[in-house]
């Protein structure tokens, strides 16, 4: 009785009633994290698409799920990208021996170890820097010694500025500088997000890169 009423009057906790009924309806169990949050996909929204969600093992607070990459990622876009990740992708790519990219996301079909090699390196907070599997890669990063100007769409939400940050910290011994892109500032119609540099739409950045080449050539 009181775990009813926890439900019925508290949404952060755990799932709500109309959660718990779409989810007996709806809902196909495709994982569950370390945490004991439980991942779920079915049914579909006004789009046409699959709907996925997660019920937290207590509170509902996306900090409660393992943290990785997707930490530097804003709050609902964490939970898309890790109901992709221990849910839809494992089960997808278990059945199909690779992961079909362009059907659940956007961009590219994966081979099956690229796919649990990024998700490996998107288990930690600095990318494959962290991953214990790759011996001297931070020497290797710091071997770098190469000027680099290192820009982000302030509207990607799966790689945005303080992402960029975390992985630049590899390169210890080289001068970088960051830049950050407003696309409404910039004139540009479109949002970039991770795909969009080298649309159409995207042109003037295109023009920013060749007149950087071009002092950089001229010395």
């Amino acid at each position: 009785m009181k775990q009813f009423f926890v439900q019925f009057f508290t949404w952060w906790n755990g799932q709500t009633l109309g959660t718990r009924f779409h989810t007996w309806r709806y809902g196909t169990r495709v994982g569950q994290d370390e945490f004991g949050n439980t991942y779920y996909t079915g049914g579909n929204d006004s789009e046409g698409r699959t709907r996925r969600w997660v019920i937290f093992n207590g509170y509902s607070e996306a900090t409660a799920i393992p943290p990785g990459w997707h930490g530097w990622m804003p709050r609902l876009e964490q939970l898309r990208v890790l109901t992709m990740w221990h849910g839809v992708a494992p089960a997808l790519s278990a059945a199909m021996g690779y992961l079909p990219w362009s059907f659940v996301m956007s961009g590219e079909d994966l081979p099956l170890d690229v796919y649990k090699q990024w998700k490996r390196w998107c288990s930690f907070p600095h990318f494959l820097l962290d991953d214990p599997q790759m011996e001297g890669v931070r020497d290797t990063y710091a071997a770098v010694r190469t000027p680099m100007v290192v820009a982000n769409s302030i509207d990607d939400p799966w790689s945005p500025p303080k992402s960029r940050d975390a992985i630049m910290t590899g390169y210890v011994c080289a001068p970088w500088m960051p830049v950050d892109i407003d696309p409404a500032a910039r004139g540009i119609p479109r949002p970039i997000g991770h795909m969009g540099y080298f649309r159409e739409s995207s042109r003037p950045l295109w023009d920013d890169v060749v007149e950087y080449f071009d002092e950089v050539r001229a010395g």
